[in-house]
């Protein structure tokens, strides 16, 4: 961290960086049902908050208010 970011660089300095760029959840689904599985998890909400979705209780901490500006779920 001392080496690539500025010093007091926090995790939630990360979140404007996350651009889900290539997040392409139909091409997930095509990989998967081709693999065979039955299910899968989608980690929808991180443990610091952090919501896949637009989110009012979790104002500005969420995929929509800051990185990749879409609802990810």
């Amino acid at each position: 961290m001392a080496k690539n970011y500025r010093p007091g660089f926090t995790y939630a300095d990360f979140a404007s960086q996350f651009t889900a760029e290539w997040y392409d959840p139909d091409k997930w689904a095509e990989i998967f049902k081709a693999s065979g599985a039955k299910y899968i998890v989608l980690t929808s909400k991180h443990h610091e908050g952090y919501t896949m979705w637009p989110s009012t209780t979790s104002f500005n901490w969420n995929a929509m208010d800051v990185g990749p500006k879409r609802d990810l779920l």
